[in-house]
């Protein structure tokens, strides 16, 4: 008898990041939290992008770094779906 599993890929019909703006303190990090429906195209890779890389860069696993005060908005992108946060950097 062989036995094989299949992976099966549940494509998000909806995802969204639970905040749509944060404030962070200069040299401090913030992890952005996201929610999807289904629940379980939840373990989807996610594309994260700073418009300024300047003020804020993002991890691949949504941590933000606050690098110079300022405000920058991190894009994050599932399956064609896309979700925003405003990030504002005060010292």
């Amino acid at each position: 008898i062989i036995a094989s599993a299949t992976r099966v890929r549940i494509v998000a019909q909806s995802f969204s990041l639970t905040e749509s703006s944060v404030s962070i303190l200069i040299h401090n990090t913030h992890k952005l939290e996201w929610t999807t429906y289904p629940t379980g195209a939840s373990q989807n890779i996610i594309t994260w992008k700073s418009d300024k890389e300047s003020v804020a860069t993002v991890k691949s696993d949504g941590i933000v770094e606050a690098l110079s005060t300022g405000t920058a908005t991190i894009t994050a992108v599932m399956d064609g779906l896309i979700a925003t946060c405003k990030v504002t950097v005060t010292s």
